[in-house]
């Protein structure tokens, strides 16, 4: 699971759809701010919710039992705006917006390719690391079946 509790959901939704939010209001003790109409479905006025606090922040369209559906956290609403069908595109988005995502100590971030459309550093040695480690296990001993099939 990517760590995206360092993103603000509604900034991200301020600055990628034009939302008119109500005031923040308390349900179930958690701060929620309505707006509409739904950046997805363009319905309605008030039925497009961001629950901002908790553990993982995200969206809902569907408040009052009317509205599309679309849910998600933050990756999965710029994977929507955007029309993307990867996570790695949406994450993309969110670093050049100034956005960290993920652990800093805990692998490689997500970063753009090079401007020779190449990985960056970080994704091309852990590539290169399990290159040569598959390489070591398929000529050693315990490889010998897959050599022999």
């Amino acid at each position: 699971m990517i760590d995206t509790s360092g993103i603000d959901i509604k900034a991200v939704i301020d600055q990628m759809a034009a939302v008119s939010w109500g005031k923040p209001v308390r349900s179930h003790g958690e701060v929620v701010y309505k707006g509409g109409p739904c950046p997805f479905c363009h319905q309605g006025t008030d039925r497009f919710a961001v629950f901002i606090e908790g553990e993982k922040p995200h969206f809902y369209c569907g408040i009052h039992g009317n509205g599309c559906g679309a849910c998600g956290d933050v990756i999965r609403f710029v994977q929507l705006i955007r029309g993307y069908h990867t996570v790695h595109q949406a994450l993309c988005d969110l670093q050049e917006m100034g956005f960290e995502v993920g652990d800093k100590g805990k692998g490689p971030s997500y970063t753009r390719r090079t401007e020779r459309g190449q990985p960056g550093m970080a994704w091309q040695e852990q590539g290169k690391a399990l290159v040569h480690a598959a390489q070591k296990y398929l000529w050693s001993s315990v490889g010998s079946p897959a050599r022999e099939y």
